[in-house]
This record gives structure tokens, C-alpha cells and sequence, in this order.
């Protein structure tokens, strides 16, 4: 019999969304282990403390993608922590597993935006740190395009952790979107 191929979950949705609390609570139940890709904020600001922002998200885009390929090589399920607003980078990785004979699978975070401002507002009490949040979340929403939701987990605030995984294995059992 041949061994279940390794799964991509790709956790998306907007800054403050729930995607790093809802990665905390599946990794044990899917046996996956959790890359964020702000983990390699600091790697590339001590790299290349001169870049631009967009040379900075690119350098991190690299390193995350370079340590969930190696997870997946290794047969390891792998929960992507990231925005991943657009179709086009959530392709990226979609072709990436398919290259390791990966599976993968989108969750979205459907987080009304006011509830993504509120969580914002408490987690910083500085009018400059809101002022960036706003500016940031405002970005976000000209380039959130949501995944197809015949394909794609999509995970409301309140949800119910086992409910998601229902939803989560009722895909998988179906052959997983991509």
C-alpha cells in the first residue's frame, strides 16, 4: 500500500484574521508542523537591513517556501501560516507541493474586517501603531481576492475546532482542493 502523500495546508486571510491561533490548533490533529512566514522577518532584516519592502517580502517569500518544500520532501504535513491575499502566490505554492507529490489544501479566514481592526486596535495602544495597521489592512483588502469556496475550508470567527477539522478531512477525503 502505498503511503498517504504529505499535505500543504495553506492558512489565508488578512493580518489579524486568526491564522496563527486556528495553525496552533490543527498541527497536532493533522500532524503537521506550522512555518509561518514571519518567522524569517528578523533572518532578512539582519541579511539585508538596506532592501525595499518589496526585496524584504521577497527574500522571506524564499526562505518560507525553501522550508516548506523541505518539509514536505521529508514527508511532513506542513500548515503555511501566511497572508496569501493573492491567487497568484497561492498558485506558487499550490505548483510547489504538486512538485514534491505534495497535496494541498486552502483555509481561508473569512474575518469581517472590523473584527480584524478591533483585534488590531487591542493589541496596540500607540495612534502611530494603528495609523501603520490601518494602512497595512487597507492595502490588504485591494488585493485580498478569497479562494474559491468549492475548493477552499473557509473558517468564520467563533468557529468550532473540531467542526474545521470535519470540514478539513470531508475535503481531504474528497481528493483535497487545490
Amino acid at each position: 500500500m502505498k503511503p498517504r502523500p504529505p499535505v500543504l495546508y495553506l492558512l489565508c486571510g488578512l493580518s489579524f484574521a486568526g491564522k496563527s491561533t486556528l495553525a496552533k490548533g490543527l498541527s497536532e490533529p493533522l500532524r503537521a508542523v506550522i512555518i509561518e512566514a514571519d518567522q524569517f522577518i528578523a533572518v532578512v532584516e539582519e541579511q539585508l537591513p538596506n532592501a525595499s519592502k518589496i526585496e524584504s517580502w521577497r527574500a522571506i517569500q524564499a526562505l518560507a517556501r525553501e522550508a516548506v518544500r523541505d518539509a514536505l520532501e521529508s514527508g511532513k504535513n506542513v500548515i503555511f501560516d501566511d497572508l496569501l491575499v493573492k491567487p497568484d502566490v497561492r498558485e506558487a505554492l499550490v505548483l510547489l507541493a504538486g512538485q514534491v507529490g505534495a497535496a494541498t489544501l486552502v483555509i481561508f479566514l473569512d474575518t469581517p474586517v472590523e473584527v480584524v481592526r478591533e483585534r488590531q486596535r487591542l493589541a496596540s495602544s500607540k495612534p502611530e501603531k494603528h495609523a501603520h495597521w490601518e494602512a497595512h489592512t487597507q492595502l490588504l483588502l485591494t488585493q485580498l481576492v478569497p479562494p474559491d469556496s468549492a475548493t477552499a475550508v473557509y473558517v468564520e470567527p467563533g468557529y468550532d475546532l473540531a467542526q474545521v477539522l470535519t470540514k478539513i478531512r470531508s475535503r481531504e477525503v474528497a481528493g483535497l482542493g487545490a
